[in-house]
């Protein structure tokens, strides 16, 4: 379930991919991933679910991948009910042709086939993340550009 980051980042003239430049890049994606990635964990913390465990928070990963032409940021978590939470679930009637469904109602087990499942409305934690964070991943690119143009002014381009 990981939310991609595209960045479209478009400069006035083209830009060569240098190592140098395409270190630039990503470190400004690990910036990007990581602002995600603590928003995320915010979110898990209360906002939008109780916690009770801290599995779901403790299973947020981030990633950057570096190819040639691009760079690539994901942040998510392979936890099946953070996807049911995000997305959400429709209402429906669940069956099964196995052992079926026990739950306690009332003190008494009961024991049934079929049940309706009320639904999960979608509470998109992560999508929030990312949208809260447009600022910092537009400032850790505006370093990337002001880098590049002083790497072809012939500046010092130290990263900041």
């Amino acid at each position: 379930m990981p939310v991609e980051l595209s960045v479209d980042v478009r400069f006035a003239v083209s830009v060569p991919r240098t190592p140098q430049i395409m270190a630039w890049m990503r470190t400004a994606m690990q910036s990007a991933t990581a602002k995600v990635l603590g928003r995320g964990q915010v979110n898990l913390s209360g906002r939008f679910l109780r916690v009770r465990s801290g599995k779901g928070i403790g299973s947020l990963r981030s990633s950057v991948r570096v190819t040639r032409d691009e760079v690539v940021g994901k942040v998510g978590s392979p936890a099946f009910y953070l996807r049911i939470l995000h997305q959400g679930f429709p209402a429906q009637q669940l069956t099964t042709r196995k052992k079926g469904f026990a739950f306690f109602s009332g003190g008494n087990l009961i024991r049934t086939k079929t049940i309706h499942h009320p639904g999960v409305t979608a509470r998109p934690w992560l999508q929030t993340a990312a949208e809260e964070s447009r600022e910092d991943i537009v400032a850790a690119f505006d370093q990337v550009a002001v880098n590049i143009g002083r790497f072809f002014s012939g500046g010092n381009a130290r990263a900041a």
